[in-house]
């Protein structure tokens, strides 16, 4: 199975080829992809491949980049999570504040249901690093 990226190298190094043919071989020179991964990528779309060593991956450009689409709308590009700022984790006093503003009902009972998001740790992961730089300079007097 091809992914995106190697499907990507390879349209790109197509449509830069000045020539009317265009190889394995001359596929592995531009790429520097080895060989058999080129034919193993390619042989979907072309089952001979391994078996005729002069044909022209020109002709199987359209269907690549047809496949491309597809895998692009498989997957959409993914935006990053927004980044966790300073003030977002200085408006709580402590873990236990995180925990009982954010993690419990109404009436102060913990949520057992509550999924912590990636946000949620490093969010605590702040809170702790504060409470064990707290404790440790309490430590040192």
């Amino acid at each position: 199975m091809i992914n995106k990226t190697n499907l990507k190298k390879y349209l790109r190094a197509i449509k830069k080829w000045n020539q009317k043919v265009m190889t394995c071989e001359d596929l592995v020179e531009v790429t520097g992809t080895k060989m058999e991964k080129i034919k193993d990528d390619l042989s979907l779309f072309y089952p001979l491949i391994n078996f005729d060593p002069d044909f022209n991956i020109k002709d199987i450009e359209q269907n690549l980049a047809e496949k491309l689409e597809i895998l692009e709308k498989q997957n959409p590009v993914k935006t990053n999570e927004r980044i966790l700022k300073r003030n977002e984790a200085d408006r709580y006093k402590g873990i236990i504040d995180y925990i009982y503003q954010n993690m419990t009902f109404a009436g102060g009972l913990l949520n057992t249901g509550y999924i912590i998001s990636k946000r949620d740790v490093k969010i605590l992961k702040k809170l702790v690093k504060s409470e064990y730089d707290k404790l440790y300079k309490k430590r040192k007097k």
